[in-house]
């Protein structure tokens, strides 16, 4: 998914009345001699305990240099842009080498599971190191080029599903270190709420161990459990840009400040007493009002068309939300028609054309007063009933 920048357009939405006309509902019910069957496709889903994340937080292993074998994260401020249903994540870590020589660290912190990271870079200092995405091989080999060259170098990567993992060569001693992460990820509605989270605590899980008898990668020891007090600075900021008005902000995990709810700009701070980091934030809003709505937002690309000059030529975007009603009453259904087709050769006779009838009557006898209905008999040739 392109990453889009902010409206530079009208906000437009209007609501859409029920629809007038009928809809046409056709359902074929055919029966084969004896029986008839019904197809589902099942995927049961089994959990991997080797992609299981354990109790971990954020924090850095520190390689080869004696009393130095962890530098806490120092402070965490996540600021969140919300369009409706795709969250733009920045999220900025600060810490400092506090050691006397030269270091290279691997850094672990937890990130969303649908989280498409787009950029990245790393302040050390006065310097300042941009994220360049490559095939996997070649970024390694180019990072251990960069550290061999005595050049300040990261390798960022996804260890996890949830957990990302970077290695960060040549922080010199009392460098301050700042990682700037930037993702996009689509926030997808449960019985009509959403529900953003961000994930501020490796969870538990078990590993086993390797074919070849070797063991997990990453360390043992759980750094930070989740409720255990925190030991750096939080906060985080969340801003809606909607095309709908947002309601019903809800946070089960921190304290919050909700300012502008109701409309399509609601803006979201934590409390003082709500600035912690040893769980995961979660915040549940909803979308969906009385009527059906519609909004729409226009965004401007970055082409040569384009005030700024970058980008291709022309190439503007759009986000277009349809949310249904929050309640749907029966008069809001639209009437609709069935027509059921049955098939009433030779073959059909005895039990199968019993077994259609005791179907047939089932389903009309569920029809609500507002559909209408017919039945389609088919031998060697065809007839309706009405």
């Amino acid at each position: 998914m392109r990453r889009v920048r902010g409206p530079v357009f009208p906000l437009i939405r209007h609501p859409l009345p029920p629809l007038s006309r009928s809809g046409r509902v056709v359902l074929a019910v055919l029966f084969a001699i004896w029986a008839f069957a019904i197809s589902v496709a099942w995927s049961p889903a089994f959990a991997d305990d080797a992609e299981a994340p354990r109790a971990e937080g954020p924090y850095f292993a520190v390689a080869g240099e004696a009393g130095v074998d962890a530098l806490p994260l120092k402070s965490t401020q996540v600021d969140v842009r919300l369009a409706g249903v795709i969250a733009d994540v920045t999220v900025t870590q600060r810490y400092r080498n506090e050691g006397r020589r030269p270091i290279e660290a691997r850094y672990v912190f937890p990130g969303s599971t649908n989280a498409a990271v787009h950029a990245m870079q790393v302040r050390l200092g006065g310097r300042v190191l941009h994220a360049q995405i490559e095939e996997k091989q070649r970024a390694r080999i180019r990072h251990e080029t960069a550290k061999r060259e005595g050049k300040t170098s990261a390798l960022l990567e996804q260890a996890r599903p949830n957990v990302f993992q970077m290695n960060v060569a040549n922080i010199l001693p009392g460098d301050d270190v700042q990682v700037e992460l930037h993702y996009t990820e689509l926030v997808v509605p449960t019985e009509g709420r959403y529900e953003f989270v961000f994930p501020t605590v490796v969870g538990p899980r078990y590993h086993r161990s390797e074919a070849n008898g070797g063991t997990s990668s990453f360390p043992a020891t759980a750094h930070l459990k989740e409720g255990e007090a925190s030991r750096s600075a939080f906060g985080l900021h969340v801003r809606f840009a909607s095309p709908l008005p947002v309601s019903e902000l809800r946070s089960s995990t921190h304290g919050i400040e909700v300012s502008g709810e109701g409309t399509a700009q609601a803006e979201v701070e934590l409390t003082d007493a709500g600035a912690r980091n040893d769980r995961d934030f979660i915040l549940s809003y909803r979308l969906a009002g009385e009527r059906t709505a519609t909004g729409l937002m226009l965004y401007r690309g970055e082409g040569p068309g384009s005030p700024d000059g970058k980008g291709a030529a022309g190439e503007n975007f759009f986000l277009a939300v349809v949310e249904p009603p929050k309640t749907i009453t029966t008069a809001q259904i639209n009437p609709r028609e069935y027509v059921f087709v049955v098939d009433i050769s030779g073959s059909m006779q005895g039990q199968p054309l019993s077994t259609a009838k005791v179907l047939l009557r089932n389903l009309i006898g569920n029809l609500r007063p507002t559909d209408t209905f017919n039945v389609l008999l088919f031998s060697g040739s065809s007839q309706v009933l009405a």
